[in-house]
């Protein structure tokens, strides 16, 4: 990524932000989850995107039957290439661990730590596995880089918040200068309260743009919500985050606008500390028993790469290309990709060995 982005910016050349930080997840939840390259470029991806695009048109669409019709085989063949990609990283691991000569021994560098291989230890099904695998990389790469790109699609219409964030950075790091590597690890990000300005932007970009937008659910027995409605077996239930993020009720008058301040609370000593919401009143993870298990995996990871992103380099959005009105929109999908990606011009803050 950053090669791509040296090459941008010396020829002054526009990149698409959206799909470099969509290759890094890529590649990051390959090497990660499954000890697997995985590319962008790979026609799983293209598959994947498609699929998913045309099953987010079933709950918008009341004639998606028509278009499936017209288009069905298409779909179809996506849902194959998906699930043969799935197939092709279980076999990669079964292989693996065929032929591995040292046991399996916790560590960094266990094949314990890597997903795929917890899943054969305990699913024998090897379909079941494939589609599980596929599911958590969707999860994590897809996500994370929407996430990514909405919140710096947020800093660059609200610059005075990037200012400050660069602000909070040097003054955690005073030794390290614009442009230099910073000695980020995962004690230094995972602490409730670290970089406190990062973690408030970041929040905030993924509560008014969550990264799943809607979220529903099927009872599978007749039960009772909190709130005394009674659902029948086989009941959905839909509930819309991207919808919740602008209830006044729930945060405010300014609901709808773009506020870090809100994530942001000065302690007696000067410091400032996190403010905490509950997952039932901020659902961009899921809540309860259907929590997202890669919550913190996603949220140190994001703070790593959005940290050292705006560190290192200057951004510049191009208006126009791909707006609505002025704005960027979320694209038809299960996720929340934004349409047309996010175009920028690129300048390099200081010549570095990165």
């Amino acid at each position: 990524m950053n090669q791509r982005l040296a090459v941008a910016a010396q020829s002054e050349s526009t990149v698409d932000l959206q799909a470099e930080l969509l290759e890094l997840t890529t590649r990051l939840m390959g090497i990660i989850a499954y000890d697997f390259e995985i590319s962008p470029e790979l026609p799983f991806s293209q598959a994947f995107d498609y699929a998913s695009a045309v099953t987010a048109n079933r709950f918008t669409n009341p004639l998606w039957r028509v278009d499936d019709f017209l288009h069905g085989f298409k779909f179809g063949s996506c849902l194959r290439e998906v699930k043969s990609f799935g197939l092709e990283i279980v076999n990669a691991a079964v292989g693996r661990r065929s032929t591995a000569t040292q046991p399996l021994l916790a560590g960094p560098s266990s094949m314990h730590t890597i997903l795929v291989d917890s899943l054969l230890e305990h699913i024998s099904n090897p379909e079941t596995v494939a589609d599980a695998a596929v599911n958590f990389l969707s999860a994590g790469r897809d996500t994370t880089a929407q996430s990514l790109t909405w919140t710096v699609y947020s800093l660059l219409r609200h610059p005075a918040w990037k200012t400050a964030l660069l602000n909070s950075i040097q003054d955690s790091f005073p030794s390290s200068a614009r442009g230099s590597p910073l000695p980020l690890s995962y004690d230094v990000l995972s602490g409730q309260h670290a970089l406190p300005y990062a973690q408030a932007i970041f929040a905030e970009a993924l509560r008014l743009n969550p990264a799943v937008p809607f979220e529903l659910k099927e009872s599978t027995a007749a039960t009772v919500l909190p709130d005394g409605t009674n659902l029948p077996s086989g009941a959905v239930v839909i509930w819309i985050p991207y919808g919740l993020a602008r209830s006044p009720e729930i945060w405010g008058s300014d609901a709808a606008i773009f506020n870090p301040k809100r994530w942001l609370e000065r302690q007696v000593d000067g410091t400032l500390h996190i403010v905490t919401r509950t997952a039932f009143e901020n659902p961009v993870f899921n809540a309860g028993p259907r929590m997202c298990i890669g919550k913190r995996m996603a949220e140190v990871l994001a703070l790593h790469v959005l940290v050292q992103l705006l560190w290192k380099w200057d951004f510049e959005e191009v208006r126009g290309r791909g707006e609505i009105g002025g704005k960027r929109v979320m694209a038809e999908s299960l996720t929340a990709p934004m349409q047309g990606g996010l175009p920028v011009k690129v300048r390099r803050v200081m010549d570095t060995n990165i």
